[in-house]
């Protein structure tokens, strides 16, 4: 009996320790965001704000009420960045659903020489790394005049989002049974309307999981967002919560409200949808 309690005091004991190293370092940010500026250069450092203020926050959305005469520049662009991380991020996922179902939907169902190599070369894609090709996008972006638009992150978002996006769609496509397209077909309806009536409702999950992974990735990246954009117009959350730190002076609340803010739309996704996200990545994460 003992020995049973000790072990599981242990395994607690762990999994605290496990929590806390993952979500001990974004509390302190958020915690961050609610002190005044002197409260955080304080040494030793106070774990729990004396006078919390919304100061940080007043200053990102109501400029004229939080700065106080104090103008920082990049701070009043924020909004605007969410603005252009939402529009980016939405859209990625409409077009990844859009591009991604009919390639899973035919990687899993047909059969031809060399499937298996067009398949892992997909996935393969995805292995390349964003500063790898961050030169080609600009020099084709500037030459096409679409340089610092939405669009100039949309069209190297598609490629850098798409291969996982049907990979997960195709392991998910793999363990519907092609019975139930074929009861449709028999039945009077296309492969097309199979499709649309049986196989994408069942792959709710997965295209949930394949959707929270979109909007995550583009809203996140910032590699290709810093070097193909340079003004408001088209800036997003991250390269403007790192535009802060080269205004005036690095203002530490501000700089964690802005963290604060650019990790919400993603946490409440990952938060509100997890279900269906761990049945889609564990369902459609084993097979490919």
């Amino acid at each position: 009996m003992a020995k049973i309690v000790a072990r599981k005091l242990v395994l607690y004991g762990a999994l605290l320790a496990i929590m806390f190293f993952l979500i001990g370092p974004y509390l302190w940010v958020m915690i961050c965001s609610v002190q005044k500026e002197a409260d955080l250069i304080s040494k030793p450092p106070r774990w729990i704000p004396t006078e919390p203020t919304l100061q940080n926050y007043l200053l990102v959305f109501l400029p004229e009420v939080g700065k106080k005469g104090q103008l920082i520049v990049s701070v009043e662009k924020m909004p605007r960045g969410m603005i252009n991380s939402t529009i980016v991020a939405l859209t990625i996922v409409v077009l990844n659903l859009f591009l991604a179902i009919p390639a899973a939907y035919s990687l899993s169902r047909f059969r031809f020489k060399g499937s298996r190599t067009v398949s892992l070369f997909i996935i393969a894609t995805r292995m390349i790394p964003s500063v790898a090709v961050v030169i080609p996008y600009f020099i084709i972006l500037k030459t096409t005049g679409l340089l610092d638009t939405l669009l100039a992150l949309i069209l190297p978002y598609i490629p850098y989002t798409l291969p996982f996006t049907i990979w997960i769609l195709h392991g998910y496509f793999v363990t519907i049974s092609p019975d139930l397209e074929e009861a449709a077909m028999i039945d009077g309806c296309s492969r097309l309307g199979a499709i649309i009536r049986i196989m994408i409702p069942v792959a709710v999950p997965g295209l949930v999981a394949a959707a929270i992974y979109a909007f995550m990735s583009s809203w996140n990246e910032f590699i290709l967002a810093f070097v193909l954009t340079t003004s408001e117009n088209a800036q997003t959350m991250p390269v403007m919560a790192a535009m802060i730190i080269n205004e005036i002076y690095l203002p530490f609340g501000v700089l964690n409200t802005a963290a604060v803010l650019t990790s919400i739309p993603p946490a409440i996704l990952a938060v509100f949808l997890q279900r269906y996200l761990v049945q889609g990545l564990t369902r459609g994460g084993v097979k490919f």
